[in-house]
């Protein structure tokens, strides 16, 4: 387990990690009732990098035919795998972190050779929902960013806020 978590007597999980423990970490559970009978589960803990502003963490489906990772900047990214191409589907897992008032906007981009060639969105309240997909016409290398943010506009003088 990361050493900034600990598990109370209670089973309360505190803390926060660190970005150097990003990562999966094998955690065994181990509970003894009052009449001293002790049973245990094993469990996967997950800590993921933050993204955006941290209101929601965004994590690759673990499809085959891209690796997901993220930037140095922490924006997530799906690497199309050698062997790829042609129409295919990308989807992420989204989490609510501290969330965000109604409904948000998930924002595929897609990149090849560090230059952006298309784009593709999703509106709904990521609060409630789990997930997002997109579909795109790809080459093996190609990367697709995906954002969550408050909105999209027309306005060449408004940014979307990242969240």
């Amino acid at each position: 387990m990361p050493g900034s978590l600990s598990i109370d007597s209670d089973g309360l999980l505190t803390g926060t990690p660190v970005e150097s423990e990003v990562g999966s970490y094998a955690v065994t559970i181990t509970a003894t009732d009052e009449n001293g009978v002790t049973g245990s589960c094993d469990y996967t803990l997950v800590v993921q990098r933050g993204c955006g502003n941290g209101a929601y963490l965004i994590a690759s489906d673990g499809d085959a035919a891209y690796t997901g990772s993220y930037t140095d900047d922490g924006i997530p990214t799906l690497t199309i795998n050698e062997g790829v191409s042609g129409f295919t589907y990308f989807r992420v897992n989204i989490s609510k972190v501290s969330g965000h008032d109604g409904e948000e906007v998930c924002l595929f981009v897609q990149k090849r050779n560090d230059m952006q060639i298309g784009t593709t969105f999703i509106i709904g309240d990521f609060d409630t929902l789990s997930g997002a997909g997109a579909a795109f016409n790809a080459q093996t290398g190609d990367v697709i960013e995906v954002y969550i943010v408050d909105n999209l506009s027309n306005n060449a003088l408004e940014n979307p806020t990242v969240l």
